[in-house]
């Protein structure tokens, strides 16, 4: 939340991957539960905070979301920040909840920053490369 107040996305998309996990951290019984309710109950008690995400974000961070809507006519902000939180989430629910240390093969800093490299540049660089080996 804390992250929220002060958002300028995408200028800070690496605070928002360590906020994420600060709250995979503080809310870990939570989300744990979540994965309860999608095996035993078909995720139903789940289904309406992902159904809502991305208007609840719109919500909180509309009017960030409407400059940078001015300033472009790339893809709506409130879709890449929800695509890019989800990431940061299941980054971290898999190293914390699931236990998978390292899934990356880096720190959590490194891993941060490595996400945040691939959303503010893409994998454009690579373009071209196809079939040719490199």
């Amino acid at each position: 939340q804390q992250y929220l107040l002060h958002c300028r996305f995408p200028d800070d998309i690496a605070e928002l991957g360590a906020a994420v996990g600060k709250m995979v951290e503080h809310h870990s019984d939570y989300l744990t539960l979540l994965y309860v309710d999608i095996a035993e109950f078909g995720g139903v008690h789940a289904r309406p905070h992902y159904a809502r995400m991305m208007s609840s974000f719109e919500a909180v961070l509309a009017p960030r979301f409407a400059e940078l809507r001015g300033s472009s006519d790339g893809p709506d902000p409130a879709v890449v920040f929800t695509a890019i939180y989800m990431q940061f989430s299941n980054y971290f629910i898999v190293e914390r909840l699931i236990g998978a240390k390292g899934h990356l093969g880096l720190s959590d800093g490194k891993a941060i920053a490595a996400l945040t490299a691939l959303f503010e540049r893409g994998v454009g660089h690579w373009s071209g490369t196809k079939g040719n080996g490199k």
